[in-house]
């Protein structure tokens, strides 16, 4: 099923106000992501002799998930109003650090958006599915077991190889623009990473995160964006979440986590959205209808990731009934077991 099926009606004026793009938010937001994560890893490395290395590596990983989401933001176009600007920016930024394109996101996530949730025309079903996810609960076995495989790199594998073949099929090639970024970018930074000789921190601080907490919690996020229902609206394919900011930092940075208000309004930029959500549930129809998709926590609160999406205690295999001659056993005063004549 594709379309947006029904959404709120939104004046066309207020409309208009929330969908303003701002010429300069999204990429001074851009610089001072980049400008921290540097900070962080100086003061993870050599100003502490790498005793705060960890930490910084934890915190660098919700910095890069940030830039990210920056990336899904370009995709949209909604990181500069001029679409060269906008793709430029998020590719120097929010795309070749990651060993990717801003149009090659932008193909998959907007097909996402066109037929969310149906299998075979969604891309990012068919990409949870290569990573062994299919949108339902598990028992608790199998969920640690496909928890390990995003922590163990296993999912990472299976996620670059699947998107490989996604990007040959769809015919998505290189240009000579592109070529010359990833050379400039990449050369620049390599090359004075070994004449500068911070090569060691450049893996340890930037590529470590990335391969390891980072995608992770993009895998989280995942997780909970989706019910994997096909059926006639976003209200019953998307999930929105009033969490806490430090959850909010790691796993759904920039109000990513008011997906169902984005799914139903694409056009608006994430500085705009929480105001904009607030404004559609002012409108009685829309606050009902979200209040279903609307999780509080992902492990811990009411209505939960964990417990809507991920476990299902009831699939967990029944205990082994009682032995017939259970109630004919009884403990004597000392440790022997005795059983009654």
């Amino acid at each position: 099923m594709s379309g947006a099926g029904f959404r709120p009606t939104v004046d066309r004026e207020v409309m208009r106000e929330f969908t303003r793009v701002s010429g300069w938010r999204s990429i001074a937001l851009c610089f001072a992501l980049s400008g921290a994560a540097i900070a962080t890893a100086a003061l993870g490395g050599r100003l502490s002799n790498y005793w705060l290395a960890l930490p910084a590596i934890l915190v660098i990983s919700g910095l890069q998930f940030h830039l990210m989401i920056l990336l899904h933001e370009a995709s949209h176009g909604l990181l500069h109003p001029n679409r060269k600007i906008n793709d430029f920016v998020s590719d120097l930024f929010c795309a070749i650090p990651f060993g990717t394109l801003t149009r090659y996101y932008r193909v998959f996530h907007l097909a996402h958006h066109k037929s969310t949730g149906v299998r075979g025309e969604d891309p990012e079903v068919d990409m949870f599915e290569a990573m062994d996810y299919r949108y339902r609960r598990l028992p608790k076995w199998k969920l640690v077991g496909m928890l390990l495989a995003d922590l163990l790199f296993l999912n990472l594998f299976r996620y670059v190889t699947w998107m490989i073949k996604f990007t040959v099929e769809r015919g998505l090639k290189p240009t000579l623009r592109d070529l010359a970024l990833n050379l400039t970018f990449w050369g620049a930074l390599i090359g004075a990473s070994i004449v500068f000789g911070f090569w060691a921190d450049l893996l340890l601080f930037w590529a470590l995160p990335y391969a390891t907490f980072t995608v992770f919690f993009a895998k989280l996020h995942g997780y909970g964006e989706h019910t994997g229902e096909t059926g006639p609206d976003e209200y019953a394919r998307t999930w929105t979440h009033r969490f806490p900011w430090i959850v909010n930092f790691f796993i759904y940075p920039l109000n990513s986590g008011l997906h169902l208000e984005h799914h139903l309004f694409p056009r608006v930029p994430w500085y705009r959205i929480q105001a904009f959500r607030e404004a559609l549930l002012a409108l009685p129809t829309h606050a009902v209808r979200a209040e279903p998709v609307t999780v509080d926590g992902y492990f811990f609160g009411t209505n939960t990731i964990v417990s809507a999406m991920l476990y299902d205690p009831r699939l967990e295999p029944e205990p082994a009934p009682a032995s017939p001659l259970a109630p004919m056993i009884s403990v004597s005063g000392s440790t022997e077991l005795q059983v009654a004549a």
